[in-house]
């Protein structure tokens, strides 16, 4: 009788392996020109069922003048192409207010959260308990809208952060 009730869990265990869960960054973010940091993606905590993790931005630092920054952080689900085109990808060939070295690492496709702050900012995002997700890779990137007031004068640029990858495990 044992064997027969042990049965049934090893197969129901054999459908979800273990998977570990990781994070991972890639490629490189932008900032101004002569700004000593440029815009950068980083996580704390792993993408375990039932977990949470946060998805930080840092955003270029001034030398002058009132800083305001919002994050828009994209998620995708390849890091291959977006939009028909070959990833990563030039942001300022979208029509993107963005220096020349801007890159688009990660599909533009679901907008996940908006952080509002003057230099850093994070989401917090909730992994559901469901183990259909374990293995799933999900591909992350922050668009910084930075405003800048320096002498009166107010001008805004987007920067991009490096690439991110989650990997949902148990």
């Amino acid at each position: 009788m044992m064997k027969s009730l042990l049965l049934p869990f090893v197969l129901i265990a054999a459908r979800v392996p273990a998977q570990q869960a990781t994070t991972a960054t890639y490629g490189f973010g932008c900032g101004p020109e002569h700004a000593p940091l440029a815009a950068t993606l980083s996580y704390v905590g792993l993408p375990r069922l039932g977990s949470t993790v946060n998805v930080h931005f840092q955003s270029p630092t001034w030398s002058a003048g009132l800083v305001s920054t919002i994050g828009y952080l994209y998620s995708g689900f390849s890091w291959l192409n977006w939009a028909g085109r070959p990833l990563p990808i030039w942001a300022v060939s979208f029509g993107f207010n963005s220096p020349v070295t801007c890159m688009i690492w990660t599909p533009l496709e679901f907008p996940t959260g908006v952080a509002a702050a003057v230099t850093n900012g994070q989401i917090r995002l909730n992994i559901p308990t469901n183990s259909s997700l374990v293995g799933l890779q999900i591909y992350q990137q922050w668009r910084l809208e930075q405003n800048v007031s320096i002498g009166g004068v107010t001008f805004g640029t987007t920067y991009w952060t490096n690439g991110g990858i989650l990997t949902i495990g148990t």
